[in-house]
């Protein structure tokens, strides 16, 4: 077979990452004498080594079709593949990732990230892609339990296709001695600038060695995903039979979602319009790789339903997907449909009964000559009418529920916030409400009276609806609890992430100098920045005071850099005479390619708001590494961790002292900004969109 190629015939050794090639070659090298190479696509700071084709074998984790011309399996070259449960192989190289490859991220979301392989990444879209793409070719299949077993009689499964050595087999290398670095294999680090030992690089290489070892590892919502992407495969390798997830069955019918996302193509580039793009753009990903499981459809203003698939994410931004769409013939964009007749039928009878819940008792009342007539009506239109006709009305939508959401053109209705419900309330399916924060309740003084009344009727139609709640933190979680009294059963959480693509460190010079430019900026002069909307929830008069405070007690030359729109009820902002001061600059709104730039030249960002679902800008300052100060109320502590400094947002010396200890101690605020750095990469829009998908996907199993 050899003689017919140009090239002495060549041993593949391929696998998905962390699935034993590194022992199997390891035991190749001492047991039979093959020394072997490494075949890679260059990255992460490391060469390829120039003779590698000089080689009897080769590792890769590219796919058969990425191999080399002249000497891939069908030009008569030989392929071992070894194959081990995916959840392992994923787990590892999560581990690996998070120990060796990038330090700051983290284990979830690299195992998240790893499970899902966007696009075509992580080694040709995913495991189960890998597994199936390379078991077509190759001559001989190893599972990872077996080659731990007894590496000698896996390998010898090559013999008919390979010309292998005979075996010294007083030369078998044990798991612990790879792992304590006497390996030939597996204790190079992956980038030269690492400053590791091969001891080092090889306990981290030979983590645990284990079959099964995802068990105490992968939490359950990622092992549900797993199954998902990659069920049948696992399942065809004899892997996790009988373990498949109730919520990751096949579906015979994807489940059908829409999401109410009107304010798209508002003016207001808020946090939940934001919180809208990021969450369109993950389940996009989503979408495209379980066709089989979602179909998302996106509800517009003007009755507009774009679907989701239409959208050619990679290739256009949204906007311009839509504008394409509108422009085309006949439109890509679809039409609100139609309520269905049963729903008709039901809304009639319900608007029937109203009116005579309400009318017919007033007429009977208004016979009531003078004063008991009054009495009488005004009883049954204030606290008898509210609690009788909430009993009804609940009892009356618990009735309806079924019928109406078998007729339904949707599965699932998700609404960004609660204020769209009453616009939606003719969609009549199963409700997920995203839930942002409480302040219509809790700082009722920072709100149009509208946006009061529009939240109070949107959560009383969730309760008749008995809607579903997806909280974006842990502290909105437990205000829907505590403070609204919503069941815990109906709320799911999902915390926000930040655009990774978007918001990373810039320490380019010249870009800061543009930007500076832009934003009339001494780029010379330190600064501490705030961003947000300018509207009294935020603080800005003391974030101020604290600066002015800070400038008092340290002396120093740095300035208040305020970046934003002027938001509502802030027309006192022109008065202040603070908004002269030399000393604090206002620069107002600051387009997305220049954020990470301002970021990343700021002492810190001081984000001290009285109240925040979430608070995106310290998460995203935090991903260019960049600390924070932030308020030590609501969700703020979460979100920060360690990366921040938390402060009394009422306490003028306590913000003055935090702006003090960060511009005064260098080593300190480099410490914390890359605690910060490390923090931010916790929360990732990814999984957020998964465990929004998770959300539709349990609220479907409710067939009451």
């Amino acid at each position: 077979m050899g003689e017919e190629n140009e090239s002495p015939q060549k041993l593949w050794i391929a696998s998905y990452p962390r699935s034993g090639n590194t022992f199997f070659r390891n035991v190749l090298h001492r047991v039979y004498g093959i020394p072997s190479e490494t075949y890679f696509q260059e990255d992460h700071g490391r060469t390829m080594a120039a003779d590698f084709l000089d080689y009897q074998a080769i590792k890769t984790h590219l796919l058969p079709s990425e191999l080399p011309e002249g000497v891939r399996v069908e030009d008569g070259h030989v392929a071992v593949y070894l194959v081990r449960d995916g959840r392992d192989a994923v787990v590892s190289g999560a581990h690996h990732r998070k120990s060796l490859a990038a330090p700051h991220s983290d284990f979830e979301v690299n195992l998240c990230e790893a499970i899902v392989a966007p696009g075509n990444s992580h080694f040709g879209g995913g495991w189960s892609q890998h597994v199936e793409k390379w078991t077509e070719v190759a001559q001989v299949v190893i599972r990872f339990e077996d080659l731990v077993e007894d590496p000698v009689r896996e390998i010898e499964k090559l013999r008919p296709f390979f010309d292998l050595p005979e075996p010294a087999l007083d030369q078998i290398p044990t798991f612990q001695q790879l792992k304590s670095g006497d390996a030939e294999y597996g204790t190079t680090p992956l980038n030269p600038k690492w400053q590791l030992s091969p001891s080092e690089v090889a306990d981290r290489n030979f983590r645990r060695g284990k079959v099964g070892s995802w068990r105490d590892e992968m939490p359950p919502e990622l092992h549900e995903l797993f199954w998902v992407l990659h069920g049948e495969t696992m399942e065809r390798w004899g892997y996790g039979l009988g373990e498949r997830p109730a919520l990751a069955r096949n579906r015979e019918i994807p489940l059908k979602v829409a999401l109410q996302v009107g304010n798209l193509e508002d003016p207001a580039r808020d946090g939940t319009w934001r919180y809208t793009i990021e969450l369109l753009n993950g389940l996009h990903v989503l979408e495209q790789k379980m066709p089989h499981l979602i179909e998302v459809d996106c509800l517009l203003k003007n009755n507009e339903v774009l679907p989701l698939q239409a959208y050619k994410i990679g290739e256009e931004n949204l906007y311009e997907s839509l504008e394409r769409l509108r422009k085309s013939e006949p439109s890509g964009l679809q039409k609100l449909p139609e309520v269905s007749a049963g729903t008709d039928e039901r809304n009639a009878r319900e608007a029937l009964w109203r009116k005579r819940l309400v009318d017919v008792p007033l007429t009977l009342w208004g016979r009531f000559p003078g004063a008991l007539g009054r009495l009488l009506a005004g009883a049954w239109k204030g606290p008898v009418l509210t609690r009788v006709g909430n009993k009804l009305e609940m009892t009356w939508n618990a009735h309806r529920r079924s019928a109406d959401i078998d007729e339904a053109a949707w599965d699932v209705l998700h609404l960004m916030m609660p204020q769209w419900a009453p616009a939606s309330a003719e969609i009549r399916t199963r409700w997920l409400i995203t839930f942002h924060d409480m302040t219509d309740r809790l700082f009722p003084e920072y709100h149009v009276e509208g946006n009061i009344e529009m939240a109070r009727r949107g959560m009383r139609l969730a309760e008749l609806r008995q809607t579903e709640f997806m909280a974006i933190s842990e502290s909105t979680r437990r205000d829907l609890i505590d403070r609204a009294g919503i069941a815990t059963a109906r709320v799911n959480k999902a915390l926000e992430g930040a655009n990774w693509d978007l918001f990373k460190p810039i320490s380019e010079r010249h870009r800061w100098e543009e930007v500076a430019t832009k934003l009339n900026l001494d780029p010379e002069r330190p600064f501490f920045l705030v961003l947000n909307t300018l509207e009294p929830r935020k603080n800005l008069e003391g974030t101020m005071a604290g600066f002015l405070k800070f400038l008092e007690m340290s002396g120093a030359e740095v300035d208040l850099v305020v970046s934003g729109k002027i938001g509502w009820n802030m027309d006192h902002l022109e008065a202040d005479d603070r908004r002269n001061h030399p000393n604090i600059r206002f620069v107002g709104f600051v387009d997305d390619p220049d954020l990470p730039v301002l970021y990343s030249n700021a002492i810190a960002l001081c984000y001290l708001s009285f109240y925040e679902g979430f608070g995106l800008p310290p998460l995203e300052a935090m991903c260019c590494r960049t600390p924070v100060v932030v308020s030590d109320v609501s969700s703020m502590p979460e979100v920060a961790g360690e990366g921040g400094l938390l402060v009394d947002p009422h306490n003028t010396e306590a913000i003055a002292e935090a702006m003090l200890r960060l511009q005064a101690n260098p080593e300190f605020r480099e410490a914390l900004a890359e605690k910060a750095f490390v923090q931010a990469h916790r929360f990732n829009w990814l999984k957020m969109a998964w465990l929004t998908v998770r959300a539709y996907l349990s609220m479907a199993e409710d067939k009451a």
